[in-house]
C-alpha cells in the first residue's frame, strides 16, 4: 500500500486508529475528539477493547488489567461500569454516526466494526511487512517496505509503556520495524538508491541513534561521492562524543571516515572553499579540544615553532581526585565532576590554547605562547571556575604546571 493508498484509507468511511508515535483516532480525516472524559486509563480500556475487536474483552481482564485487582472487587467493578458509561457517552458526543460501538454480552465487552469498520496502523504495518517479505520483484519489495516504515512513525504508545502488555508490543513491533528497516536499507543498497537509502539513515536516527545508522549514513555519503559531507558527519560525531564524554567511535564509523577523506584528496577545490571549511574552526570561541593523539601531534608541530622563535609555552595537567587525593573510579559523580573541568576549561582559558582529556579523570592543557607567570593565571582561572561550577566538594582538582622552555627543545 503506497501514501496515497493510505491516506485513501483514512480519509475513506472508517475510524482509523493511530498507535505508533501517538493515541489519535480520526474519521473521514478528521481526529475524533473524545472530549473531557479522555483519562489516561480510559484510553488503555479504549485501546484493549479496539485491539480485541470482534472478539471481546471479559470483564474480570479488564479489571485485572487496568486496577491490578480481582472481579470480586467490588470497588474495582464500578469504577470500571462508570468508565465503560463514560467512554459510550465521549463516542456518543464525538460526531461518529449513530451506533453501538460497544456491546456487553456475557460478561464481554466488545468493540464493534458496526456501523463503522476500524483500522489500525499497527494492523496495516504487519500486513505491510508480510507482503513485502512475501513478495518477489526487489522494486516492489521496496515499495511495500517503504510504505511499512513510514507507518511505524513512533514506538508503539510510548505514553503507556510502563504497562506489561504495552511495554512487550512495543519491543515486538520495534524489532519488527528494524528488521523491515534492515531489510529496506540491503535492498536500496543493492539497487544503487543512495539518495532514499540516506533519506531512511536520517529518519530512523532521528528515532533510535545508534551507530550501525551512523555508519551506514555514512557509508551512504561515500557512495554518493559525498565525501566533504562525511568528512564533517563525522567529526560532528566526534565532537558530539568528546562533550558527553562518551567512548570513542568505532572503527567501522573511523574506516568510512578515512575513505572519505582519502577520497577528498581527488577533489578540486576553490582557495574560497577551503577557507571557509577553515573559518568555523579558526572563529570558534573557547579554547579548542581534540583527541589524544591529535594532540600529541599538534604540541610536536608547536613546539618545533617555538623553539625556532624562541617562545615559551606552558604545559598544564589537571587531575581530579578524592578526598586526601585518593584516586576517582568511574562512577556518575566523577562524569560529573569531568564535565564541571571540561566547562571551567573552555570557559577560562584562551581559543589559541589547546586541551585534550587524558584518562578517565584528568586533562592536559598547552598553553600556547605563555610563560610562567600567565600559565599560574590560567590555573588559577580554571581553578576558581572548577569549584564555582562543581556539585561535589569532595572531589577536588590537583594541578600540575610546567614550563616548556624554547631551548630545552
Amino acid at each position: 500500500m503506497t501514501c496515497v493508498e493510505r491516506q485513501n484509507e483514512i480519509e475513506s468511511d472508517k475510524i482509523y486508529v493511530q498507535m505508533f508515535g501517538s493515541f489519535r483516532m480520526t474519521y473521514q480525516g478528521q481526529q475524533i475528539q473524545l472530549g473531557k472524559w479522555l483519562s489516561a486509563k480510559m484510553i488503555h480500556l479504549l485501546l484493549l477493547l479496539i485491539c480485541r475487536r470482534g472478539e471481546g474483552v471479559t470483564r474480570s481482564e479488564l479489571i485485572r488489567r487496568l486496577y491490578g485487582a480481582d472481579e470480586n472487587d467490588s470497588q474495582s467493578s464500578n469504577s470500571l461500569r462508570a468508565m465503560i458509561f463514560r467512554l459510550r457517552r465521549s463516542i456518543q458526543e464525538s460526531g461518529l454516526p449513530e451506533g453501538e460501538y460497544i456491546s456487553t454480552r456475557g460478561g464481554r465487552y466488545t468493540w464493534n466494526n458496526q456501523p463503522l469498520e476500524t483500522e489500525l496502523d499497527v494492523e496495516i504495518f504487519q500486513k505491510l511487512v508480510k507482503a513485502a517479505f512475501e513478495e518477489i520483484d526487489p522494486v516492489r519489495r521496496v515499495e511495500l517496505l517503504t510504505a511499512a516504515c513510514r507507518t511505524c512513525s513512533g514506538d508503539f504508545m510510548p505514553d503507556m509503556v510502563s504497562d506489561e502488555w504495552v511495554g512487550k508490543t512495543s519491543w515486538r513491533f520495534r524489532e519488527l520495524y528494524m528488521r523491515a528497516l534492515r531489510e529496506l536499507t540491503s535492498q536500496l543498497k543493492s539497487q544503487k538508491r543512495y539518495t532514499e537509502l540516506l533519506e531512511d539513515c536520517e529518519l530512523v536516527l532521528k528515532r533510535y541513534p545508534s551507530e550501525e545508522w551512523q555508519c551506514m549514513k555514512l557509508e551512504s555519503l561515500n557512495d554518493m561521492k559525498r565525501y566533504r559531507e562525511a568528512v564533517e558527519y563525522y567529526e560532528a560525531l566526534e565532537t558530539e562524543a568528546r562533550q558527553t564524554c562518551t567512548p570513542f567511535l568505532s572503527q567501522d564509523l573511523k574506516e568510512q571516515y578515512l575513505k572519505a577523506k582519502n577520497m577528498m584528496q581527488y577533489e578540486v577545490v576553490e582557495m574560497e572553499q577551503i577557507q571557509k571549511d577553515l573559518m568555523p574552526v579558526l572563529l570558534k570561541p573557547g579554547a579548542t579540544s581534540c583527541e589524544y593523539l591529535e594532540f600529541v601531534d599538534i604540541y610536536q608541530f608547536m613546539m618545533r615553532v617555538f623553539a625556532r622563535e624562541g617562545i615559551s609555552s606552558q604545559l598544564l595537567l589537571l587531575t581530579l581526585v578524592g578526598p586526601q587525593g585518593a584516586e576517582l573510579e568511574s562512577s556518575g559523580m566523577l562524569e560529573g565532576a569531568r564535565s564541571s573541568l571540561e566547562s571551567a576549561i573552555q570557559k577560562t582559558i584562551r581559543c589559541s590554547d589547546l586541551y585534550t582529556r587524558y584518562g578517565s579523570n584528568q586533562f592536559l592543557v598547552l598553553l600556547a605562547s605563555t610563560g610562567q607567570q600567565g600559565g599560574e593565571e590560567a590555573r588559577e582561572r580554571i581553578l576558581e571556575c572548577y569549584r564555582a561550577i562543581s556539585r561535589n566538594p569532595q572531589i577536588t582538582l590537583r594541578c600540575e604546571l610546567r614550563d616548556i622552555c624554547s631551548d630545552e627543545l
